[in-house]
């Protein structure tokens, strides 16, 4: 745990560097091995951590208001993707809509409180649709819940299973051509507003990545992690 928080503190998510500063300076006086210190926090660390503070986050939940949405992380800068060490392929080749460029790596997709604090999330390749991940979800959320989200969220169908089948109302920001009414300006204003608290949720934790692209190390070491587990960071 020790190597974990100084590696995301001060060394950008770099476990390797984490561990040497700490044995150097004498802070650890012995330390595992880098395989078997990344199977650790691989198989127990993340999971353990990521449960406990999870369920703090949705016990303090009061309103039961959740927001879904996902955030890139690239490995490399696009001119760099045929050289890349860490993920090839292109199912790792996404797209950003807000800023309309590609970028090459993996998407985080999210389930927050309505104050931005992560409660599941899963790890997908960069290709991957936010809707496509949004049936993967667990939904481990306490009952009568209320999940907000994009525009890309709208599945008809989907909604009408969640509700049905976990009483969990899903509420995506409507399309104009939708058959489903979002309500008046004031419901309409009030989902966009709590929608956009997940976006300080993004920001908290990319602000421990390396701001510079050196190589294929974008600042999170991805090494032992599994696309598609709901633990983590």
């Amino acid at each position: 745990m020790v190597v974990v928080l100084t590696a995301v503190a001060f060394f950008g998510g770099s476990f390797r560097t984490a561990a040497c500063f700490l044995k150097e300076h004498g802070y650890l006086r012995e330390i595992l091995s880098e395989s078997r210190l990344n199977r650790r926090i691989d198989g127990y660390v993340w999971e353990t951590l990521f449960f406990i503070t999870a369920e703090i986050f949705k016990n303090r939940n009061a309103g039961r208001e959740y927001i879904t949405d996902s955030f890139p992380v690239p490995v490399c800068d696009n001119i760099r993707i045929r050289y890349s060490q860490i993920f090839q392929g292109e199912e790792f080749r996404g797209y950003i809509a807000g800023k309309r460029r590609y970028f090459f790596g993996i998407r985080v997709h999210m389930i927050a409180t309505a104050l931005g604090e992560s409660v599941e999330f899963l790890i997908a390749p960069g290709t991957e649709s936010d809707l496509t991940l949004l049936r993967q979800y667990d939904f481990a959320l306490p009952p009568g819940p209320i999940c907000y989200g994009d525009k890309i969220y709208n599945d008809y169908k989907y909604e009408d299973l969640l509700q049905e089948a976990a009483g969990i109302t899903l509420k995506p920001i409507r399309k104009k051509n939708s058959k489903r009414a979002e309500g008046d300006f004031t419901a309409r204003r009030a989902i966009s507003h709590t929608r956009k608290r997940i976006e300080t949720a993004f920001s908290s934790i990319t602000k421990f990545f390396q701001k510079n692209l050196c190589g294929d190390f974008t600042g999170v070491c991805f090494e032992g992690y599994d696309l598609y587990s709901c633990y983590g960071s």
